[in-house]
């Protein structure tokens, strides 16, 4: 028996859209079809400062009518717009933005409506792509401000806060050997959201965290944030300035001068600092897509994860048993990968079979109560 009791939980989407939070962009980016530089184009109206027409809104419009299958993947469509080659990959965003408005800028020059954007006028600015990938990061943050707008309104939902609530419960203790009152729960999470336990007569307190981590900002605390890996970024990109502001490492260390932030990153390795390991790794909700292998490989190098004792636990809910095949394939694919990455490449070839055959490696059902109790 261990002589410590600490659990790594490790949060995706997944776990908000149990619990039926409109977390996903295509939830948010309705609420952006509906403005009016995305309809009528002659329509008479007035920019709003607080949520001003973006960019974003049109590349995101326009990857939805072409690329049906593949535009709500934000990191996927930020990655292609930030490392197109030239300008003239650009012009099939530009010339639609620029011909909406020709109209209008006609209609100014006779002492008509005013221009109700600036947007088309910094476009006309623009004359490489680094200046446009630097409007880009600018609109980014705009995005970024008015997601976080919708999303802190839609997790203000005591029905959202009561599920999230019970759902952690179950998390936490699931497959604990150790007595769950004498364990710290350390959580890295992927979401924007945090328990809110005191909104239903309860306290964080009761949840036992030693930690939590949003890893890309919490709403209500630090900014949020959307980005790419560095990993997948052209090797002659790497270095470029303009480039590398959108990548999730440049944005977290960016905003890593907030105390709280710090004081976050060295809690959850706390066990580490005093000697300490961790029992168990919990995942749930997370597609442990290619995104967020430079996480996953940061924690397995930490944990020693071949020659430690540490269990990787990953959950599927019991109430979507259809995605329990698909899970065993992004599992394989996590930790083929990683194992590909390890100096020793015979360990790494070695890794599930020795982690099976020690019992440190399981895909399971967790039993999903009826969240409102």
């Amino acid at each position: 028996m261990s002589p410590w009791n600490n659990q790594l939980i490790i949060l995706g989407n997944g776990f908000d859209l149990e619990c039926q939070l409109r977390s996903q962009f295509d939830d948010y980016f309705q609420t952006r079809m509906e403005k009016p530089w995305l309809c009528e184009p002659y329509a008479q109206w007035k920019e709003n400062p607080d949520d001003p027409e973006n960019l974003w809104d049109h590349i995101f419009a326009f990857e939805k009518e072409n690329n049906p299958k593949s535009w709500k993947d934000v990191e996927a469509v930020i990655l292609k717009w930030v490392s197109c080659k030239g300008m003239n990959d650009y012009v099939e965003i530009i010339h639609p933005i620029q011909k909406r408005y020709s109209f209008l800028q006609k209609v100014k020059a006779l002492g008509g409506w005013p221009l109700p954007s600036s947007l088309p006028e910094r476009i006309s600015y623009i004359k490489d792509e680094d200046a446009f990938r630097n409007l880009l990061f600018e609109e980014l943050q705009l995005m970024e401000k008015a997601f976080e707008v919708f999303l802190t309104k839609e997790a203000a939902s005591l029905d959202y806060i009561r599920k999230s609530c019970n759902l952690f419960r179950v998390l936490r203790d699931a497959d604990t050997e150790e007595d769950p009152r004498d364990t710290s729960n350390y959580i890295l999470s992927f979401n924007y959201t945090v328990p809110q336990p005191d909104k239903i007569d309860s306290s964080l307190s009761d949840f036992r965290i030693a930690c939590w981590r949003n890893v890309h900002g919490r709403l209500g605390k630090d900014h949020i944030i959307f980005g790419i890996d560095m990993n997948q970024l052209p090797n002659q990109q790497k270095s470029n300035p303009a480039v590398l502001q959108f990548t999730k490492t440049y944005r977290v260390l960016r905003q890593s001068g907030d105390t709280s932030v710090k004081e976050e990153s060295v809690g959850l390795l706390e066990p580490y600092r005093i000697g300490e390991n961790f029992n168990t790794i919990k995942v749930y909700g997370h597609s442990l897509g290619q995104a967020d292998y430079s996480y996953f490989k940061a924690i397995f190098d930490r944990i020693d994860l071949y020659g430690s004792n540490t269990k990787l636990l990953f959950y599927f809910p019991s109430d979507h048993p259809y995605i329990k095949d698909g899970l065993y394939q992004q599992i394989t694919g996590l930790l083929t990968a990683y194992g590909e990455s390890m100096p020793d490449r015979s360990r790494g070839d070695n890794l599930m079979h020795k982690m099976l055959l020690e019992g440190r490696l399981a895909l399971s059902e967790l039993i999903v109560p009826d969240l409102e109790s």
